[in-house]
């Protein structure tokens, strides 16, 4: 992709990998090869977009408000939707990202 460079476009092939299924792994090459910075970019990134993925598969409307705060030990995320069920979704969500912090 132009206007990328290498580190670029490993990063964001990093992040395309993780955002879905596995999770980041020493033992995967591309991964592995990453310097501990990058690899804390993965870490904080991944579960992130993870998520967005999630609330687009759950919910039918999109949320009307998403709001995020954190501090060294919590991250907290909050999804204001009209959706009844949204709330029987949390758990799934969860599920999708807990293993990331």
């Amino acid at each position: 992709m132009p206007g990328f460079t290498p580190e670029e476009l490993l990063l964001m092939a990093n992040l395309v990998r993780y955002h879905r299924k596995s999770l980041p792994s020493s033992e995967h090459f591309h991964y592995g090869a990453l310097p501990r910075s990058q690899k804390k970019v993965i870490g904080l990134l991944a579960p992130l977009i993870r998520l967005a993925d999630q609330l687009a598969k759950y919910l039918r409307h999109g949320p009307l408000r998403v709001s995020a705060g954190w501090t060294p030990t919590q991250v907290q995320i909050e999804a204001d939707t009209t959706e009844a069920q949204a709330a029987s979704y949390v758990a799934a969500m969860y599920a999708e990202v807990q293993d990331f912090f």
